[in-house]
């Protein structure tokens, strides 16, 4: 697999192919957020439009974001649960 390495060089983001690491050093966690591939589209990019476009992520919609957490208390569990029972 070749691999490629992003190093920041004049507030412009370098893709730099020669890079080949001997193997794929992340942890198992991170390979489901970012693998090693080819990512030709942040050639030319800025710090500030990676931070403007997110480099892939958007924000939730208005309604999502002005979500609440759930406080549930803890309680002990009934031993047994049949939705079908009432």
């Amino acid at each position: 697999m070749k691999c490629q390495k992003i190093v920041k060089s004049k507030d412009v983001f370098t893709l730099i192919p020669q890079f080949r690491p001997k193997e794929n050093w992340a942890p198992p966690f991170f390979e489901l957020i970012w693998s090693a591939r080819n990512y030709s589209f942040f050639w030319g990019r800025s710090l500030d439009e990676g931070i403007k476009y997110r480099l892939g992520t958007l924000f939730p919609e208005q309604s999502v974001q002005n979500m609440n957490e759930i406080v549930i208390k803890p309680r002990e569990l009934p031993p047994h649960f049949d939705a079908r029972e009432k």
